[in-house]
């Protein structure tokens, strides 16, 4: 069974963007770097489809695959991010500090937040994923939250 990690997928490919447009690029270098005994929870703001620099492939390699799900319009997928980690237990690989939600504990993001660089398109970590954090590995939860999003973005719900 694989380990879970939730991705802030906006907050990565908006990396260092300065002016310029998110960048296809930053989440291929994330789904290429981590370990492929990870399964990867992608979530991002529905915004970034509009902003992002490969519409085209960004929809077809990461939307249609569900290798990420986006929030629905109008709401943070911080919150999305946020509920799924907690339930998981694991661990969220963002730089943004979640201050404004005050449902999560500081304590509990400081030993689940995980902040990241892209170099040379290289991803690094503030800490060493393996060593730092026990996972726990929740098959049974991936599945619903998947059936969950279905059943959001379908209008089941």
């Amino acid at each position: 069974m694989k380990k879970i990690i939730v991705c802030d997928i906006s907050n990565i490919a908006c990396f260092n963007k300065r002016n310029g447009k998110p960048k296809i690029g930053y989440i291929d270098i994330l789904f290429n770097s981590i370990p492929k005994d990870y399964e990867i929870i992608g979530i991002a703001d529905n915004s970034l489809y509009h902003q992002i620099d490969d519409r085209k492939r960004y929809k077809t390699e990461y939307l249609v695959s569900k290798l990420i799900f986006e929030a629905p319009a109008g709401v943070a997928a911080d919150v999305f991010i946020l509920k799924c980690a907690t339930e998981l237990q694991c661990l969220i690989i963002s730089n943004d500090l979640f201050r404004e939600y005050s449902f999560i504990s500081k304590n509990w993001l400081k030993n689940h937040r995980i902040g990241f660089m892209i170099i040379d398109h290289n991803l690094f970590f503030t800490q060493n994923i393996e060593e730092d954090f026990q996972f726990q590995e929740n098959a049974q939860y991936l599945q619903d939250f998947q059936s969950q999003y279905n059943d959001l973005i379908t209008g089941k719900v």
